[in-house]
């Protein structure tokens, strides 16, 4: 399973951005992330690389606590 946290795309256009990146200051990497930062982690799950992997939530989160 992925498990993405917040990322800018089309929904955020509608978001309250003073208040996301109040709340990212809580966030390990203290940002919102971007849509090609989580691709790697879906082509992991989707290709023979993860073959063994059973069970498993990937988080691509930025260190949501």
């Amino acid at each position: 399973t992925l498990m993405s946290g917040p990322f800018f795309t089309d929904v955020s256009k509608h978001w309250d951005l003073d208040a996301v990146a109040e709340s990212s200051k809580a966030h390990a990497l203290q940002r919102t992330g971007q849509p090609p930062e989580i691709v790697g982690a879906a082509l992991y799950l989707a290709s023979d690389a993860s073959s063994y992997t059973t069970g498993a939530t990937l988080r691509v989160d930025g260190g949501i606590p």
